[in-house]
């Protein structure tokens, strides 16, 4: 019995409070130390979680301010871009690509780009995001579309890891 309790309180409850930190963390949650009444082993293993925990949010930080500067970028670029996930919802639209096409760009957001197509004359490049998603190489089509306000587009189509990056720019105008 005495082996049991020393088993319990000195190896199975610190694993399990590990354990259940280490859980939290990976979850983005941390409620701090948990072992104060341990042995050393277990409290170096916490020291560990600690300098873990210190290092992710760390990251997170720094992941934030980089994409804050990438929207930056993004929203004061003079050509348009388009972010689709790999199912083609729209995740991101730039106010270049708004003010291009004559949209509103918060009607789109996390539509289809098959059901709900940017621009009549953008379902031209279908065909080729098919095509770029599949290869994972990057390819351009010029675009001669029906808009009064200007009449050829080039499109280029990037493969990301989320699905596709399409930039576009106006090659003539009227």
């Amino acid at each position: 019995g005495f082996i049991w309790l020393f088993g319990l309180r000195q190896i199975i409850r610190p694993t399990e409070l590990l354990l259940k930190r280490m859980k939290e963390l990976a979850l983005g949650k941390d409620t701090g130390p948990a072992l104060t009444h341990s042995n050393v082993e277990f409290r170096s293993l916490e020291a560990g979680l600690e300098q873990m925990a210190s290092r992710l949010a760390d990251r997170e930080v720094e992941k934030s301010e980089l994409l804050d500067r990438m929207v930056s970028v993004l929203e004061n670029i003079t050509d348009g871009f388009i972010l689709l996930d790999a199912t083609w919802r729209y995740l991101y639209i730039n106010a270049r690509t708004e003010s291009i096409l004559g949209i509103h760009r918060k009607e789109f957001l996390q539509t289809s780009w098959i059901q709900n197509p940017l621009h009549k004359d953008l379902i031209q490049v279908t065909a080729l995001i098919e095509t770029v998603q599949k290869s994972q190489y990057m390819s351009e089509q010029l675009l001669e579309l029906s808009s009064p306000q200007f009449m050829a587009l080039e499109v280029r189509i990037i493969p990301t890891d989320a699905g596709v990056a399409i930039y576009h720019v106006i090659v003539t105008g009227k």
